[in-house]
This record gives C-alpha cells, sequence and structure tokens, in this order.
C-alpha cells in the first residue's frame, strides 16, 4: 500500500501502478464512491449502467442506417467480450 498526500489545491496523484493496472491515462473520469471505511475510485465506464430499452434505441437507430441485424449482433458481442477481456486484467 502506497500513501499519497493531497494538495492544497485539493488534488491527489494516483500512482503509476494504480493509472497502469486499471488503464486510466489522463482524462479518464473517475467516480467518488463514499463508503463507511473510506472512498472507492473507478472509473466512469465501468461504474454506467446500461438499461435494455437504451440499447435497444441505439440499435434502432443504426438499422434505420442500412446495418443488417446481424452486423449489430457481431458488434454487440464483440465489446462484450472486449469488455469482458479488460475486466479480466
Amino acid at each position: 500500500m502506497e500513501t499519497i498526500r493531497l494538495s492544497s489545491k485539493g488534488q491527489i496523484v494516483i500512482p503509476k501502478e494504480v493509472r497502469d493496472r486499471f488503464h486510466w491515462e489522463a482524462g479518464t473520469e473517475l467516480i467518488v464512491e463514499r463508503r463507511a471505511e473510506g472512498i472507492v475510485l473507478r472509473s466512469r465506464a465501468e461504474g454506467g449502467v446500461t438499461r435494455v430499452r437504451d440499447g435497444l434505441g441505439m440499435l434502432a437507430r443504426k438499422a434505420r442506417r442500412g446495418l443488417t441485424q446481424e452486423a449489430m449482433d457481431s458488434g454487440v458481442i464483440r465489446i462484450v467480450r472486449k469488455r469482458d477481456r479488460e475486466s479480466r486484467k
């Protein structure tokens, strides 16, 4: 465990090892979650909840541009597999 220091402007530097481990680069949005034992930081990309109806609406817009159902299914599967691989790192 490393110790970090809060600056006079309320900023902290997240150690490089931690940033590399979670693939956090400059500009990554982090969510600060308050818990009884302290705080938890997680990237906004990981924390979002996608509702089924939001995804269906997105697919419907793409379908109007001429994508086939197979192409949409393939794209969704590719994204899910990529996110799964990234979450296991």
